[in-house]
């Protein structure tokens, strides 16, 4: 469980996959995230290879489920992702599947194909304000 995490003030670059990814990477691992911030960062020039490409999207910030038993469940909750900048990514800033209560706001794209993708069959409760 990754549970009341902040990540603040980092920079990812130029990493072939996404840069932060929550929830279960396969059938037998991973874990779900609660109650995280994400805010003040910045994400550059990453996410190029599709890691997971049975997925719509690919984002330089990930919440999505890799496992058979969990499709639609929204198990990652409780996020806020704010005040980050994206710059020169050949997918999108933020791609959320499998999640519920997701806030994204105030965050800065250039360069970047998609802003903010959401799986509505997997999601509740997703504002975005940018």
């Amino acid at each position: 469980m990754n549970k009341n995490l902040v990540v603040e003030h980092c920079r990812f670059a130029n990493n072939a996959y996404h840069d932060i990814g929550f929830g279960t990477t396969s059938g037998p691992t991973g874990s779900f995230a609660r109650n995280v911030i994400v805010r003040d960062n910045v994400f550059a020039g990453s996410g190029w290879i599709r890691k997971y490409s049975k997925f719509a999207s690919n984002g330089a910030i990930t919440t999505f489920a890799n496992n058979g038993a969990f499709t639609t469940q929204p198990y990652n909750s409780s996020i806020l992702i704010e005040n980050n900048r994206f710059s020169d990514l050949a997918e999108a800033g933020v791609y959320l599947r499998n999640a519920r209560d997701v806030t994204v706001r105030g965050n800065s794209y250039r360069r970047v194909t998609q802003r903010v993708v959401v799986d509505e069959a997997s999601t509740e409760q997703i504002n975005v304000a940018d």
